[in-house]
């Protein structure tokens, strides 16, 4: 089944994807979060690529989709990877975010080129990982705001 949820104005998306994983945790849902101002060219990657992250996200991950790197832009954040996940094919951890760096910056990211990926802003989780992982965010109550708007 599909479902959508409509970002209010009022919520960011962080908090609009936390009411709604509040009201559906029970029910295990894997929730993808795709940001309507994106373009996506080739659905059928895209539907591959959340497919094949699904066992990773029901596993209890927060999964991230990063984007190979053509060229630097001082308008994307970056992925850096970490390890390889066992038994998986191109699927890593993340070693850390870097948000919207310095051209010379980026220039050196496309220039190294394998261990950097563009953030697409694409993420698939369960409900119950997210909620989790909001609670070590750096505003805690906008968790359980988010949690009591949600019930």
């Amino acid at each position: 089944m599909l479902s959508f949820l409509n970002q209010s104005a009022l919520l960011l998306p962080a908090a609009a994807v936390a009411s709604f994983s509040s009201k559906v945790d029970e029910g295990g849902y894997n929730p993808t979060m795709l940001p309507s101002d994106h373009f996506v060219s080739n659905k059928k990657a895209l539907i591959q690529a959340v497919e094949k992250a699904l066992p990773i996200a029901t596993s209890g991950k927060l999964v991230t989709f990063g984007i190979k790197a053509q060229s630097p832009e001082i308008g994307y954040g970056y992925i850096k990877r970490g390890r390889p996940l066992p038994k998986s094919d191109r699927i890593f951890e993340v070693d850390k975010f870097i948000e919207k760096p310095p051209l010379e910056l980026a220039k050196s990211f496309v220039e190294e080129g394998r261990n950097y990926d563009w953030n697409s802003g694409l993420f698939l989780f369960s409900c119950k990982s997210y909620l989790e992982e909001l609670k070590f965010s750096r505003n805690p109550d906008g968790c359980s705001r988010c949690r009591m708007q949600g019930q």
